[in-house]
């Protein structure tokens, strides 16, 4: 499989690091999300964040960081003029997480 291996600045990654904190006060409400219990609440809303971030970077927009405190995401995390509205999906399957 061909990928497009994405090298972040590091604020870019503090961007995600913090994104994906944020995103996970919500466990409060919610409780701890986990992946077949192989990831922290935390990790996980990292890797997507992480996974948003690049993209986004990439394609040189910027991501949407909006937080909603009593529920999930709206379904958008970037906009192109090329693509519209982008859905980014990560998983926290690989060695490395992949995007989809």
């Amino acid at each position: 499989m061909n990928r497009i291996e994405i090298i972040l600045p590091e604020e870019q990654i503090q961007l995600a690091y913090r994104l994906g904190e944020l995103r996970n006060r919500k466990k409060i409400l919610f409780g701890e999300k986990t992946y077949a219990g192989t990831h922290s609440s935390l990790k996980i809303h990292e890797i997507g964040a992480l996974g948003e971030v690049a993209t986004a970077y990439y394609l040189k927009v910027p991501v949407d960081q909006t937080i909603f405190e009593t529920h999930g995401d709206n379904g958008l995390d970037l906009i192109t003029k090329e693509l519209g509205k982008v859905q980014v999906k990560t998983t926290t399957y690989w060695d490395e997480p992949l995007l989809r």
